[in-house]
C-alpha cells in the first residue's frame, strides 16, 4: 500500500483478515432454478427476519453462494442462502432463525413482502414454507461419518491437512498457513505441521519463506479449499482418507 499521500503504509503483499462467525444455511432444490433472482429472494427473507426479530441490521447479513464441496446429501455446486452474524466472534443471533416456529413465520412474512414481485420468487417462497410442514429428519454430516470409519478400522488415524494444502492458524489471527510437511513431536506429544504463513512477510527475489512449526490443533482446514487426509500415528506417514 502506497502511503506517500496518506502517510499510512502496509508493507505486505496482501491486505486480508479471516475471522470465524456463526450462521444458518438454507438449502432448497428450487434455489438452483432461481438464477439471479436468488439475491432478491434472499433479501425478502432477510427483511422478514429483521421485522420479526429486534436485531440491529449491522449485526446480521445474508448472502448467496454455491457449496464448494459435497457434504452429506448436498452435492457440490448446490446453491444456498446463508444468514450469518457479522459481529467478530459471533453473538449467534442468526441462530434465532431455527428456533421453534421462527422460520415458518419468516417465510410467511417474506411471501407478503414479495406479493407484488415476480411470480417465480413468490412460488419458491411458498414452496419452502410448505416443505416445513413435512416431518423433520436428522441427517449426519460427512465428517462425522469419516471419523466413525477411522474408529471402526481400529487404526491410530487423525485428520490432517495434507502437504501443499492451506489452513488457518487460529493462534495468530486466523492467518493463512501453508503446510509443507508434518511429523510427530515427542516434546509436546502431538503431530505438528512444518510450513509457512503466506502473508506475514514480504518475499524478496530468491528469499525463502520462514519455516514455522505448529501443532495440528492450531491449524483448521478451510472448507472447500484445504486438501485433507489422515496421519497414521503407527506408521508415521500421511495419506488420503481411506475409502
Amino acid at each position: 500500500m502506497d502511503g506517500t499521500k496518506t502517510g499510512i503504509y502496509f508493507d505486505l503483499p496482501h491486505f486480508s483478515r479471516n475471522f470465524f462467525t456463526t450462521g444458518v444455511i438454507l438449502n432448497y432444490p428450487d434455489l438452483d432454478s432461481c438464477g439471479g433472482a436468488i439475491d432478491v429472494l434472499a433479501n425478502y427473507i432477510f427483511e422478514a427476519f429483521l421485522m420479526l426479530n429486534p436485531f440491529e441490521r449491522q449485526d446480521i447479513a445474508i448472502a448467496c453462494d454455491r457449496h464448494r464441496t459435497a457434504r452429506g446429501p448436498t452435492p457440490e455446486g448446490t446453491r444456498f442462502i446463508a444468514l450469518f452474524d457479522q459481529v467478530y466472534g459471533s453473538l449467534r443471533l442468526s441462530g434465532r432463525l431455527l428456533e421453534d416456529g421462527v422460520l415458518p413465520d419468516v417465510l410467511v412474512r417474506a411471501i407478503d413482502l414479495a406479493a407484488a414481485d415476480a411470480a417465480p420468487i413468490v412460488d419458491v417462497l411458498r414452496s419452502m414454507r410448505m416443505a416445513l410442514d413435512a416431518p423433520l429428519q436428522v441427517i449426519g454430516g460427512g465428517h462425522d461419518t469419516a471419523a466413525q470409519k477411522f474408529s471402526a478400522a481400529g487404526a491410530a488415524l487423525i485428520r490432517v491437512i495434507l502437504p501443499g494444502g492451506r489452513g488457518l492458524n487460529v493462534r495468530n489471527g486466523n492467518e493463512e498457513f501453508q503446510v509443507d510437511s508434518m511429523f510427530f513431536n515427542p516434546m509436546i506429544n502431538e503431530v505438528c505441521y512444518r510450513g509457512h504463513t503466506s502473508f506475514t512477510e514480504v518475499q524478496r527475489p530468491g528469499q525463502q519463506p520462514t519455516t514455522t512449526i505448529l501443532p495440528v490443533s492450531a491449524v483448521v482446514a478451510i472448507p472447500g479449499e484445504s486438501t485433507e487426509g489422515v496421519y497414521d500415528l503407527m506408521m508415521g506417514d500421511c495419506r488420503a482418507e481411506p475409502e
